[in-house]
């Protein structure tokens, strides 16, 4: 790990560092373990990270936690932003973007980041849980679609698309009316969370709720480990943290607005007859609407 990149300022290594006077040796190793090789832990498991230190998961659980943190994931996610801070954007760093680029180069550019963010997302998508979730939607009595801050647009687009197809899916957009509604789901229901970190406190207590009345809760989110997936029947995992600060919060919502159209696609394709009456009801709402 000596090629490493470092922990030098930032919050996560202070808090770290600040709490291991108080901490036994094995937790000691954990912290050393983070800020040695602070990349690497970004990209790991909660395992692979014990595995590194020489010590148990629950101790990597308990070492994070007795520095202030609500456990592992916060970490990774502190570091990330972090390490994100600390390199170059991808923005200015691939491309030379900067005050002189013209609009025209600049949406060359964004469209082309795009495109490859979605091209790396598709290879992140579990098939079999992609088809879970299909198989599960399909026979859903009701679906509650949840998705706050910059996961509300996709959410919302989400319940939409579900509608159009005549499902009887809803996607509130506070967190009252979210928690109200997932009370009132049962077996039959689908819980589906939209949210990039996995970690959103609102999100995974309305997930919460729904798992605890009955219902199956899927996940679309960018990373497989997280206190939602834990919970979670299914976990999709589409995009990712590696982008950079600014390009990471653009492409999590593409690449999942792209993934909620796959499911939209998909169901579509299962069910011609019934979704070709419904996509023509919607045609023609739409097309009544035109001047």
């Amino acid at each position: 790990m000596s090629g490493s990149r470092r922990v030098t300022v930032g919050d996560v290594a202070a808090r770290l560092r600040a709490s291991t006077g108080d901490m036994r040796d094995s937790e000691r190793r954990v912290v050393e373990v983070i800020l040695g090789a602070p990349d690497v832990v970004a990209d790991s498991s909660v395992s692979e990270v014990a595995r590194l230190a020489g010590t148990a998961t629950s101790t990597v659980v308990r070492a994070c936690k007795s520095a202030g943190f609500s456990g592992f994931h916060e970490v990774k996610l502190g570091l990330l932003s972090d390490l994100a801070l600390r390199r170059p954007d991808p923005l200015t760093q691939l491309q030379e973007l900067g005050t002189g680029t013209t609009p025209e180069e600049t949406v060359r550019v964004v469209m082309r980041l795009s495109a490859a963010a979605l091209e790396s997302a598709a290879a992140t998508v579990d098939a079999p849980a992609f088809a879970r979730v299909v198989s599960k939607i399909s026979s859903a009595s009701r679906i509650l679609v949840v998705g706050l801050g910059t996961s509300m647009a996709p959410a919302q687009d989400a319940a939409y698309r579900l509608r159009i197809l005549g499902f009887n899916a809803t996607a509130p957009s506070d967190s009252y009316s979210l928690e109200i509604q997932a009370s009132q789901l049962d077996g039959g229901a689908v819980c589906l969370v939209v949210s990039h970190s996995g970690a959103t406190k609102d999100s995974l207590l309305v997930a919460q709720t729904a798992k605890q009345v009955g219902a199956y809760v899927a996940l679309i989110s960018s990373f497989m480990q997280s206190p939602i997936a834990e919970l979670a029947d299914a976990v999709l995992v589409a995009g990712g943290p590696k982008q950079g600060f600014r390009l990471e919060s653009m492409s999590s919502r593409l690449c999942h607005l792209a993934l909620i159209d796959a499911l939209f696609v998909t169901l579509a394709i299962a069910y011609p007859d019934w979704a070709n009456q419904r996509l023509d009801v919607a045609a023609r709402v739409t097309a009544g609407r035109l001047v």
